[in-house]
């Protein structure tokens, strides 16, 4: 094969999976404008400009990079699921101008308080923060189109956003600070599933429960287990 040859193959290449592997670097001298699919779990990537060229992508996973800056991932405008689950990522910023995500998958990164990008990526249906150590969700109450929702293991005390997101079927919040389920009051009408293991204090949430359609509702402080 001439390096011609190889060169157009490359360039019809449309996805990537070359996980577990010691990349640095992609390589964008070969004109991936077919690629929409990268793969990129358990590399050590350490030059995020590539994603410049990569412009078409809509899919892309890099879980335990031990990634800290994302920056480059906004030049991935086209992107529509995202995983990078257990990274240290220190902000989220750049994930503002990923307006056509649908999808964001990420679970242990040491994220902190602010989540504020998320509020206008109004397209996302699902999102993955679990374990993290996020206390306030305010930002997520613009995202009307959400059917899933998971934030277990984090600081959540207060949940009154939730009566915003009416298209919610899955929620996730095991584990948190929360002690207040009045707010979910209008959604427990409805055939949704939610987990529930956290500080509910008042007894007169429990009143919701004769309400629930199909709903899974664990009550149990699990803060204090062993």
């Amino acid at each position: 094969m001439t390096i011609l040859e190889y060169k157009y193959l490359i360039s019809k290449t449309q996805s990537f999976h070359i996980a577990e592997n010691k990349i640095q670097n992609i390589n964008t001298q070969f004109n991936l404008v077919n690629l929409h699919n990268i793969e990129l779990d358990k590399n050590a990537v350490e030059d995020n400009t590539c994603f410049k060229a990569l412009n078409n992508v809509t899919e892309l996973r890099m879980i335990n990079c031990q990634q800290n800056n994302i920056q480059s991932v906004r030049y991935l405008v086209n992107l529509q699921i995202l995983h990078i689950c257990r990274n240290n990522i220190d902000k989220i910023t750049p994930l503002s101008q990923l307006h056509f995500l649908r999808e964001l998958y990420i679970s242990r990164c040491n994220l902190d308080n602010d989540i504020s990008a998320l509020s206008c990526l109004t397209q996302l249906y699902r999102i993955d923060m679990d374990y993290n150590r996020i206390c306030d969700i305010t930002p997520i109450r613009y995202l009307v189109n959400l059917e899933m929702l998971c934030m277990s293991n984090n600081r959540i005390t207060d949940i009154s956003i939730l009566r915003n997101l009416v298209n919610l079927e899955f929620v996730n919040m095991s584990i948190n600070y929360v002690q207040d389920l009045l707010p979910i009051e209008n959604l427990a009408r409805r055939e949704f599933v939610c987990h529930w293991a956290s500080n509910v204090t008042n007894i007169r949430n429990y009143k919701l429960l004769s309400e629930c359609k199909n709903n899974i509702f664990i009550l149990r402080n699990e803060q204090t287990c062993s």
